[in-house]
């Protein structure tokens, strides 16, 4: 009992972010560079700061753009500039607030987001950071994720999921000025959650809950489409074995939209590209054959044989394929890709848990299908043994 209750206070110790209200930065609008923008009011209302200085009001009906200029962010409120500053900031004045964003150079679609906005000049260009509450960004992200026609067992999952890479990687881009970033390198977050409220219910019911593993350590929460009926060990599209990332057989993910995908491409173009980025030998006949014939009944490290140290993760990369999970034919001179799933393979299936969520399976028991040997940690659980600890 000693034991439990020490690696309980061991984790309250390490897990005090257990509270969904922790604000995160992330940066927003990361994959284009961004010159102009406007914000506009979505709800409630925000006060607009340059630098330290109280520069305007958001309310219904009027709007605000920021523009670089000579490495300072310059505001205007559409007629006049109000002020050129090093930074602007868009504080609410309600928890509740929502603003709108639209990129105006370049012109992108208008996106929602809750929580605050900060605009510094980065390098001829504007850095946007969305300063939001855990638990409005997971909504976004799962949304984003996992689109809104969903039930409540497998957003819980994706809850789950999100917040333990969340929090596992709140340091990655501290650099740039942010934590993380909108995009598939972390986690797509294009909008707040819009259309389906049962993500905040499932945000809600897992709060504070994560995922372990038997060193206490956050695991590395990874997802995908679909599997293709098999996950992959990590060190096989990592090089770093981790115990929770094994791969399984997954029955669940098979016959979905992303299960299956086929590629084509000219055999002689084929041949060169292993005879050039790999020193392939296509001379000999049966190396050859085997370069055009290759099975992956279940999924492999390496094509054809290790031997040739052809790691299956570079030729997805090379050629852009869905996943590592293929086999080759020949078809009159072309060679025929037949692949199965889409993603890296390592960890959840998110096709997969979504129907697990439709045959009756909770959430605890879709993440421990596809992450062995973890545990789920809840806050509640933890201050219980913390209470008990105080009895020693």
């Amino acid at each position: 009992m000693r034991v439990i209750i020490a690696i309980a206070f061991l984790l309250v110790q390490s897990l005090s972010w257990a509270d969904d209200s922790k604000i995160m930065d992330i940066g927003i609008f990361r994959d284009i560079s961004v010159h102009k923008l406007r914000i506009s009011y979505a709800h409630r209302g925000y006060q607009i700061f340059g630098d330290s200085i109280l520069a305007g009001e958001l309310y219904e009906g009027n709007v605000y753009y920021v523009s670089y200029s000579d490495r300072k962010c310059v505001l205007s409120d559409g007629t006049k500039v109000l002020g050129t500053y090093d930074t602007i900031h868009v504080r609410k004045k309600a928890d509740e607030a929502e603003f709108k964003v639209k990129t105006i150079s370049p012109s992108y679609r208008e996106r929602t987001y809750q929580g605050d906005l900060q605009i510094t000049p980065d390098n001829g260009k504007l850095r946007i950071v969305n300063q939001v509450s855990l638990y409005y960004y997971l909504a976004g992200v799962i949304e984003s994720e996992s689109g809104s026609r969903q039930n409540l067992e497998y957003y819980k999952v994706q809850a789950i999921i999100s917040r333990t890479y969340a929090l596992k990687n709140e340091h990655k881009h501290a650099k740039e000025g942010f934590m993380l970033t909108d995009l598939v390198n972390c986690q797509v977050y294009k909008n707040k959650c819009r259309y389906n409220k049962t993500i905040y219910e499932a945000v809600k019911a897992t709060e504070g809950q994560v995922i372990i593993d038997h060193d206490l350590q956050l695991i590395t929460a990874s997802f995908y489409s679909n599997s293709g009926g098999q996950t992959a060990n990590s060190e096989d599209v990592w090089n770093v074995p981790l115990p929770y990332l094994r791969s399984v057989k997954d029955p669940y993910s098979v016959g979905k939209p992303n299960y299956t995908w086929k590629k084509s491409i000219s055999r002689k173009r084929w041949l060169d590209y292993l005879r050039n980025s790999f020193q392939y030998p296509i001379a000999d006949s049966a190396a050859r054959a085997q370069a055009v014939s290759f099975k992956q009944p279940y999924r492999k490290a390496f094509f054809v044989s290790p031997i040739y140290g052809i790691p299956l993760r570079d030729i997805r990369r090379d050629w852009k394929l869905k996943s590592t999970f293929f086999s080759i034919s020949v078809s009159g001179d072309q060679v025929v890709l037949n692949g199965k799933g889409f993603g890296h393979g390592v960890g959840l299936s998110q096709e997969g848990a979504m129907v697990m969520s439709t045959k009756g399976f909770s959430y605890r028991e879709i993440i421990h299908f596809y992450f062995t040997d973890i545990h789920i940690i809840e806050s509640d659980l933890l201050e219980y043994y913390t209470q008990e600890t105080t009895e020693y």
